[in-house]
């Protein structure tokens, strides 16, 4: 970082990101330079602003930020990484899911994973899987559908009964991609059952938009 860049101010240097949205390539080495910025919320964004500029420096800079101390910026450059499809960097998220200390770090590399591709220890996988429950089961038992383990089907539709809202959410979207048609009457059953005892709006209209989508 520049000292001029090291010395702006939070707010100057989320200016800074906010305008450079609609033309983030132009703006490129200037949000590289704020993921070194000293407030997470700078690093974070100049993240987000940097996820479709296709540049090997900035896949450098988000493979450095998935060892930051936040968390945040942990998953900001676990979702750079993932939507430029760098495999090669599969193994750092992977670890991530296994250790990372913050529980919505290890979700968001298990999601992340399963879009990413790539070889995985699927033991390593299943242990994992098997000693967690809500959001982490969930997005385990995602990662091992994706990797052909449709055994994991059952753990994975019981984020829709799961406590917090955002896990029964979340497993929603999953489902979007992850049910195969002849599964579709099956989940279908659990959904309504589900809608008859959900009480969060969102959640219910997820709910709703997959019913009519596999109405028969």
């Amino acid at each position: 970082m520049t000292p001029s860049e090291s010395l702006m101010s939070d707010d100057d240097a989320l200016d800074l990101i906010a305008e450079s949205l609609d033309t983030p390539a132009q703006a490129a080495r200037q949000l590289r330079a704020l993921v070194g910025h000293p407030s997470p919320e700078v690093r974070m964004r100049a993240l987000e602003a940097l996820i479709e500029v296709e540049h090997p420096e900035t896949v450098e800079t988000a493979a450095q930020a998935l060892g930051d101390p936040d968390a945040l910026v942990r998953i900001a450059g676990i979702e750079v990484l993932t939507a430029q499809g760098r495999e090669e960097h599969g193994q750092a998220i992977w670890r991530l899911a296994l250790e990372d200390a913050d529980a919505l770090v290890r979700e968001h590399a298990l999601l992340n994973l399963s879009a990413l591709g790539g070889a995985l220890d699927v033991s390593a996988l299943v242990q994992l899987a098997e000693a967690s429950a809500g959001a982490i089961l969930v997005a385990s038992a995602n990662l091992l559908c994706a990797q052909g383990h449709r055994e994991w089907l059952l753990p994975l539709l019981e984020g829709l009964f799961d406590p917090e809202y955002t896990t029964r959410a979340m497993t929603l979207t999953l489902l979007e991609e992850r049910i195969e048609p002849q599964e579709r009457p099956f989940v279908r059953r659990l959904l309504i059952d589900r809608r008859a005892v959900e009480d969060v709006p969102a959640v219910l209209a997820r709910i709703d938009a997959l019913l009519v989508a596999w109405r028969d």
